[in-house]
C-alpha cells in the first residue's frame, strides 16, 4: 500500500487481515491492536510499538523493524522471514509456531518469549539477548542457525523443514473458448 502512517496512533485498532505491505509505520503505536492475519511485507516498522498486540498469523516478511516493540504480543504462527529485527523487543511475546528464517536479529530481546515449535532456520541469533537453552530446546532450529555462546540448536522430531524459493509467478492460462449455445424455442 506504501501508505505513510509514521507516528500514527492506532492503539487498540481493529486491523484484522489488513494489508500494510510497504507502508511506513515508523514510530507508530499499534499497542493492543488486533492485527491477526495482517500483512506487513516490506513495511517500515522502525521503533513501532506492537505491545500486547494480537498478531497471530501476521506476515512480517522482509519488514524493517529495527527497534520495534513486540513485548507481550501474541505472534503465534507469525512469519518473520528475511526482515530486519535488530534491537527489537520480543520480551514475553507468544511466538509459538512462528517462522524465523533468513532475518537479522542483532541485539533483539527474547527474554521470556514463548518459542514452542517455532522454526528457526538460517538465522544469526548469536547477538540476541535473553535467549535460553530451554527456549531453543522448544524451538525447531537447523544447523545453519547461529546462537549465543553455550546454546545448542536442535531440530524437532517429526518436523522436516522444506524451503521452497518461489520463482517468478506465471500468468494463468486463458480460459477455454466457450462452446456454442443453441436456443431451442418450442412452437405452439
Amino acid at each position: 500500500t506504501k501508505a505513510n502512517l509514521s507516528q500514527a496512533r492506532l492503539r487498540s485498532a481493529q486491523a484484522r487481515g489488513v494489508t500494510f505491505s510497504g507502508a511506513n509505520l515508523t514510530n507508530a503505536d499499534l499497542s493492543d491492536a488486533g492485527a491477526t492475519g495482517s500483512t506487513f511485507i516490506k513495511a517500515i516498522l522502525t521503533k513501532a510499538s506492537f505491545r500486547s498486540a494480537e498478531m497471530q498469523g501476521a506476515n512480517l516478511s522482509r519488514a524493517e523493524a529495527t527497534g520495534a516493540n513486540f513485548r507481550d504480543a501474541r505472534m503465534t504462527a507469525a512469519v518473520l522471514v528475511g526482515g530486519q529485527f535488530n534491537g527489537a523487543s520480543f520480551r514475553s511475546a507468544e511466538m509459538n509456531m512462528a517462522v524465523l528464517t533468513g532475518g537479522s536479529f542483532h541485539g533483539a530481546d527474547f527474554k521470556d518469549a514463548e518459542l514452542r515449535r517455532t522454526v528457526i532456520a538460517g538465522v544469526d541469533l548469536s547477538h540476541a539477548k535473553g535467549l535460553t537453552q530451554d527456549q531453543v530446546d522448544e524451538a525447531c532450529a537447523d544447523p545453519k542457525t547461529r546462537l549465543p555462546a553455550k546454546l545448542e540448536a536442535h531440530g524437532c522430531a517429526n518436523i522436516h523443514l522444506i524451503v521452497h524459493r518461489a520463482g517468478p509467478a506465471a500468468w494463468p492460462a486463458p480460459p477455454a473458448r466457450p462452446l456454442p449455445r443453441y436456443l431451442i424455442v418450442p412452437r405452439f
